[in-house]
């Protein structure tokens, strides 16, 4: 839900892409995830904007001239783009798709800055547009056997795992888990374990770079 709602969000073009593949499907978000979005969304969208500031200001520090040029703006974004920026992803990919070869160094900055303030808007648009195509699934059975199962996985997202079971098994539908994180639900194992004690059939790993 983050990946897709903030458009600086290192998973958004994966999240984006998934949904629109998808969008003939029937799309659950669960209860807990609902819950995590609401509570996450105002520190997740100070956290980009200020990356994206950090930027503006590191490019404002470059001796180049006012007119970017192919070599300038590859330089911006290969080496004075931090990737411990939180919006790295996006400004990489923001040099990579959108500026043609020549852009002011003024404008340049002017467009960041733009986005830095869109940040708070876009989210709850995308939001709404979210829940136009989801559904809220709620889990009302407890599940003490397959909670055990999972004890691997921290508290939160077991009850997202736990959530995503009841849903295939009330539904007795194929049932896909996309998670952008592959730390606990994917690796070390952990994606056999949750495919053998649960009623998932599939999980999606939408992470970037995966």
């Amino acid at each position: 839900m983050i990946g897709y709602c903030f458009l600086l969000d290192d998973h958004h073009r994966n999240c984006r892409e998934y949904l629109e593949e998808n969008e003939e499907a029937d799309l659950f978000v669960s209860e807990t995830v609902e819950e995590e979005y609401e509570h996450a969304k105002r520190k997740v969208s100070r956290r980009l904007a200020n990356g994206v500031r950090k930027h503006v200001q590191a490019v404002k520090r470059t001796d180049y001239e006012d007119e970017l040029g192919p070599v300038e703006l590859d330089r911006l974004q290969n080496h004075v783009l931090n990737r411990d920026n939180e919006a790295y992803q996006f400004l990489y990919d923001f040099y990579e798709d959108g500026l043609g070869n020549f852009v002011l160094k003024s404008e340049l900055c002017g467009r960041l800055r733009g986005m830095s303030h869109e940040i708070e808007s876009f989210p709850l648009d995308r939001k709404r547009e979210l829940e136009s195509k989801v559904s809220v699934w709620e889990c009302k059975t407890t599940y003490d056997g397959v909670e055990a199962s999972l004890g691997m996985i921290p508290v939160d997202d077991r009850e997202i795992c736990i959530e995503a079971h009841d849903l295939g098994r009330r539904r007795d539908s194929y049932t896909v888990f996309a998670t952008v994180n592959p730390r606990d639900f994917v690796e070390d194992g952990v994606e056999e374990t949750v495919l053998e004690v649960t009623e998932i059939d599939e999980i999606e790993n939408l992470a970037i770079g995966s």
